[in-house]
């Protein structure tokens, strides 16, 4: 009834404030996974890292382990700090100017140059990673 009384200028405002509404909604449900926090780490043992080669040995569901790896994915270096990219699926980067990389966990740390030619330690969670049957995969 409500909808009736408006005018029509009223009820295509209406409709586009909906429809705003519902792409927003989406965008956060496609890109939930970028943001969250990585949950391997607790079905996997033997985490090691080589430059952006996440290994472990995890879990199945049938209770017997399986070696797997993943690239982690949308990590650079800036200027001493790892960060994610704008673009979570992107390739990571931060091992070409990274050394001495590591994994506790789900936390990634290494040694990063800067722009004055000094390194600098950082660390970053790792973000969307899962134990999927034994196999590590993006959420």
């Amino acid at each position: 009834m409500f909808i009736r009384k408006l005018n029509r200028t009223s009820r295509l405002l209406c409709l586009a404030i909906n429809s705003l509404l519902f792409v927003g909604s989406t965008l956060d449900i496609a890109f939930a996974g970028a943001s969250d926090y990585s949950s391997y780490q607790n079905s996997c043992t033997n985490i090691d890292v080589a430059g952006a080669l996440l290994k472990a040995t995890c879990l199945t569901k049938n209770s017997t382990y399986k070696t797997t790896g993943i690239l982690i994915r949308g990590i650079s270096n800036n200027n001493g700090v790892l960060t994610y990219t704008s673009d979570a699926a992107a390739n990571s980067s931060y091992q070409s100017s990274c050394k001495y990389i590591s994994v506790a966990g789900n936390s990634l740390t290494a040694t990063c140059l800067t722009t004055n030619l000094t390194y600098k330690t950082t660390s970053i969670l790792i973000r969307g990673i899962y134990n999927n049957d034994g196999v590590l995969s993006y959420l």
